[in-house]
């Protein structure tokens, strides 16, 4: 790895975060930030690692620094709003994740998360109605299947590992009928 490719720290932090290692993954982020401060996803990768960890804070601060980076995107606004929701700063949260569905109204997780706090907060029928609205507004095509390595053999398949792994499908419109059924349920 070039020892100056900020992008390139990026890519291996994600897959030590992804396999559980955020120690690793917090260096290789904190390496690229030194190496170029203008990126805004070491700064969103290690906010969201520290909300992992609990450090809501931390969390807050470097997320502030990704949406100062990158004001237009509403995976940032997302994260922002759930670190504020865990130092219980519900009004800027409820800001947040609005502001995450005007930037991409298609953004399903930012109307679940609020969904979540109106339940939270017993504000039943909020949450009902934005779960039905994260219905109306889940992308149309969800990934139902991933395409794998095969050696052309199933018992191949099934003794040797492919190097992929397996991981379930997840379907924000499950999610939110899932959600809405809860809510319904608490009315």
């Amino acid at each position: 790895m070039n020892p100056r490719d900020a992008v390139a720290r990026i890519t291996i932090g994600v897959l030590y975060q992804k396999h559980g290692n955020y120690q690793v993954a917090k260096e290789m982020y904190e390496d690229a930030i030194k190496i170029d401060d203008t990126l805004s996803e070491p700064h969103y990768n290690l906010g969201v690692v520290y909300l992992y960890e609990g450090r809501n804070e931390s969390a807050l601060d470097e997320l502030a620094k990704a949406r100062r980076l990158s004001p237009d995107d509403a995976g940032i606004r997302h994260k922002l709003g759930q670190a504020k929701v865990a130092l219980e700063r519900y009004d800027e949260a409820l800001k947040d994740f609005n502001e995450a569905v005007l930037l991409d109204p298609e953004y399903t997780p930012a109307y679940l998360e609020k969904a979540r706090l109106f339940y939270s907060l017993r504000r039943y029928a909020e949450a009902a109605a934005l779960c039905r609205t994260a219905l109306a507004n889940a992308p149309k095509t969800d990934v139902t299947g991933v395409a794998k390595t095969t050696r052309g053999n199933r018992l191949l398949d099934k003794i040797l590992p492919t190097g992929e792994e397996e991981e379930p499908v997840r379907t924000w419109r499950a999610e939110a009928a899932y959600d809405l059924a809860l809510c319904l349920k608490a009315q």
